[in-house]
């Protein structure tokens, strides 16, 4: 008799915790939209400014030159070394140059000028110094270095790829960050989305004239919707007179730049 009420209240309890565990149900996922105080995006270029945009969701807006590396003419009348042309050169890995060549698109003229060493020639000097905005150049290093593994000499080449910047760049009216705050003023304009706008890009590139006026405004991305494409045209169209861009003797010339305004969705 006392085994049967002991299996009888076992019984009882095993049921009382399985019916525990099927009546819990796990909690609901939610969805956080609040912007991070630390985005995990990030931008290389020094234009940017984040908002939150009407529609709910986070945007962002910059504008930069399309060029990711460039030398300015003050830059190069002033190099005398690799070192001056090129970011972080590697020096100690050089044991022995095999060659130094410049070469380059310079006044719609190819050439190529020769060295020996981290010092520049008198030819590589003169190429780089009658460069101008039309210009680009590539640097190759061919080098020796010490093979960290098998302590045998490996032989290299460095390669490193240069635009020629403005001088002094075109500015926008009161300066980048006004620029930034015009085109965020006019997306609130703009925007009559709902909170569920997919996440979208609008890319426009656009160049500064010699006068300072904004021409050759083309879509380089779409957003996926043509009338937003369309808005955007208009706005980088429609953008106040600039002050243009200055070349090393102070002339002023044309300046191209790109324009990419979005969202980053929730």
């Amino acid at each position: 008799m006392r085994i049967s009420l002991l299996l009888f209240i076992s019984l009882v309890t095993l049921i009382g915790l399985l019916s525990t565990g099927f009546n819990q149900s796990p909690e609901p996922e939610t969805k956080n939209c609040t912007p991070s105080s630390s985005p995990t995006w990030k931008w290389k270029h020094e234009a940017i400014l984040s908002q939150r945009s009407p529609g709910g969701l986070k945007a962002f807006y910059q504008v930069n030159s399309p060029q990711k590396k460039f030398l300015r003419p003050s830059e190069l009348l002033q190099a005398k070394t690799l070192e001056d042309l090129i970011p972080d050169y590697p020096t100690h890995w050089i044991q022995d140059y095999q060659s130094v060549e410049i070469r380059g698109l310079v006044n719609q003229d190819s050439a190529k000028a020769f060295g020996s060493n981290i010092e520049l020639s008198p030819e590589q000097l003169k190429l780089i110094q009658t460069a101008d905005m039309n210009s680009s150049l590539e640097i190759r290093v061919g080098y020796a270095t010490a093979n960290a593994a098998t302590g045998e000499t490996d032989y290299r080449t460095l390669k490193y790829y240069s635009a020629i910047a403005p001088e002094q760049s075109a500015q926008f009216p009161g300066g980048h960050q006004a620029l930034l705050d015009y085109l965020k003023n006019e997306h609130q304009k703009m925007d009559e989305s709902d909170p569920d706008v997919p996440v979208w890009v609008v890319n426009v590139s656009f160049q500064v004239d010699p006068n300072g006026k904004v021409v050759h405004v083309q879509l380089d991305q779409t957003s996926g919707d043509p009338v937003w494409d369309q808005n955007w045209i208009e706005l980088v169209q429609n953008l106040p007179t600039w002050s243009p861009a200055l070349d090393g003797k102070g002339n002023t010339i044309s300046q191209q730049f790109i324009a990419v305004v979005g969202n980053q969705g929730c």
